[in-house]
């Protein structure tokens, strides 16, 4: 079926479900699975193998359209927090709406562990193209704070 397709969209979230070549030649691709692989520290696409072969034109894992996708729920994210509190009024305590964006405090244990945390969501942050504002408040003996 995927080789007859002028148009294929995945969504599977399950890396390497796909093969390029099974792609027809010249068909447009518009890869919205992407799954997070730990071992390899990074995004992975729903196929396995070069699309750039077969594919007239196909949207990149990481990069595609991954920061459209983030943007719409981050936005419903934010939504639903605020529709709780309106009418729950229990909405976890360390986040505050400024300015039309979202405010988080997290706490570590220590340096180290807030600063590995930072450099992962700069990493993914390069990856898509926003970067997040952080801050960090260092506590002595009662650890850090990480402000996103």
């Amino acid at each position: 079926m995927v080789l007859s397709s002028d148009i294929v969209v995945t969504c599977a979230g399950s890396p390497g479900l796909l093969c390029a070549d099974w792609v027809k030649p010249g068909a447009d691709v518009i890869n919205v699975g992407t799954t997070f692989i730990e071992q390899k520290d990074s995004l992975v696409s729903d196929f396995e193998g070069d699309l750039s072969r077969v594919a007239k034109r196909f949207s990149p894992v990481p990069g595609g359209i991954g920061p459209l996708s983030i943007a719409a729920l981050f936005r419903n994210v934010a939504k639903a927090a605020w529709d709780r509190k309106a009418s729950k009024g229990n909405v976890e305590s360390t986040w505050t709406q400024k300015s039309g964006s979202l405010y988080r405090k997290i706490h570590f244990k220590d340096y180290d562990s807030a600063l590995n945390f930072a450099n992962k969501v700069n990493t993914m942050s390069s990856d898509l193209d926003h970067h997040a504002n952080m801050t960090f408040r260092h506590k002595c003996v009662n650890g850090v704070d990480l402000e996103l």
